[in-house]
């Protein structure tokens, strides 16, 4: 290797590891070999290729702050949360479910890997002293329908948290238990060529997911730890764990970085990580497919009125509202995007139909038909 070349590779690797060390998990070591190869060879001046490679890395950081925002920006907590009592147990509460759930499977030879912001605290052996949501774990995909059964014959398991009922697809996303009231998720995964293919689901949003995570080993993904406590703890890897935590950026995640650095991860795993890729949501799939049919059912319903409107436009006392009328059709058409928009009334139909009485069937039906095309959003929505 030339000198130029040696002096691009280390500096594409000092690089490298000041981005990681800044934004976690930033350049997994797949993307920096891509970087090497792609300016190693370069035909340009030293200082020509410099140039390029830190436009490259301004244009990698840029790319990663916008899925950053993104992810924040689409994170939220469940709609429901508040009716089902989300974001409410103890971390004692939480512990006790664990073990409840642990005890079961070791009797039965099974395994699972806890994830999530309480492993640091359990390796710990520490109160985290605030309130959490509930318990995720993952299991290899060859052992979901084992822990299934085990839990199918306690008051654990409800088929209204299982996947199997609700997957269109008919795959096995996983399923939740109600351990004491505290929600336990069980979701499986597959490891493969240097790929782990994870599934979940969510039982209050019926929403079945597929994420693929780029790892070198599988005990990037999971493996198993000493606690403080002299226990062996199946657990997502703490590399793994703060790479998402740092990503999501709440203060709760933070502070639970804070204590996954006070355990300590492994440097060189922490940078060949990189974030998961979302390959499949069925639920979104689903919200796509009715939002592509609602618009054509009342664009249909809006042209079949559109066409009364034209016949009887010479006689529609309600013409000169017309810039009035549009305007009011962009209004609700947000409004019912948000779910907010009004139902709608039909108190000016009943006096349309009061004035045909007095005044005769010809000139009460204009009016009553004037009413309605002024109205148009309104009965568009009680069509559908």
């Amino acid at each position: 290797m030339s000198e130029k070349q040696e002096y691009i590779v280390a500096y594409i690797n000092n690089l490298a590891v000041s981005l990681n060390k800044q934004y976690s998990g930033m350049l997994p070591s797949d993307k920096i070999q891509k970087a090497i190869n792609m300016f190693k060879d370069s035909s340009k001046e030293l200082p020509e290729i410099i140039e390029d490679i830190e436009t490259l890395k301004q244009q990698i950081i840029e790319e990663y702050l916008a899925r950053k925002k993104e992810r924040q920006e689409t994170f939220s907590y469940y709609d429901n949360m508040i009716k089902d009592n989300r974001e409410s147990r103890t971390y004692e509460q939480i512990k006790e479910a664990y073990e409840n759930v642990r005890k079961y499977l070791e009797s039965n030879n099974l395994k699972l890997f806890i994830s999530g912001g309480t492993v640091p605290y359990l390796l710990l052996n520490e109160n985290s002293n605030r309130l959490h949501d509930d318990i995720d774990t993952v299991c290899l995909k060859q052992d979901i329908d084992k822990i299934r059964q085990v839990f199918k014959s306690t008051t654990y398991y409800d088929k209204e948290w299982d996947s199997l009922n609700f997957s269109k697809d008919e795959k096995d996303y996983g399923f939740e238990l109600n351990v004491e009231g505290v929600p336990v998720g069980i979701y499986p995964f597959s490891y493969e060529n240097g790929q782990v293919v994870q599934y979940s689901w969510d039982p209050y949003n019926k929403t079945c997911k597929i994420k693929t995570i780029p790892v070198q080993e599988l005990s990037d993904y999971v493996t198993s730890y000493k606690g403080a406590d002299g226990r062996n703890y199946d657990t997502m890897s703490l590399e793994y764990i703060k790479l998402t935590k740092e990503n999501a950026g709440r203060p709760k995640d933070l502070a639970d970085v804070d204590k996954i650095n006070q355990i300590g991860v492994r440097p060189h795993v922490m940078n060949r990580l990189s974030l998961y890729t979302e390959v499949s949501n069925i639920s979104e799939e689903i919200d796509n497919e009715e939002k592509v049919e609602q618009p054509s059912q009342r664009q249909e319903e809006i042209g079949r009125l559109q066409d009364l409107r034209e016949n009887i436009s010479e006689l529609n006392p309600a013409n000169n509202l017309e810039s009035d009328i549009k305007g009011k059709e962009q209004t609700i058409g947000k409004q019912k995007k948000l779910g907010t928009y009004p139902k709608p009334q039909n108190s000016g139909f009943v006096n349309g139909l009061l004035f045909t009485l007095l005044f005769g069937m010809a000139s009460g039906a204009i009016v009553t038909m004037s009413y309605i095309l002024s109205n148009i959003d309104k009965y568009t929505f009680m069509i559908k």
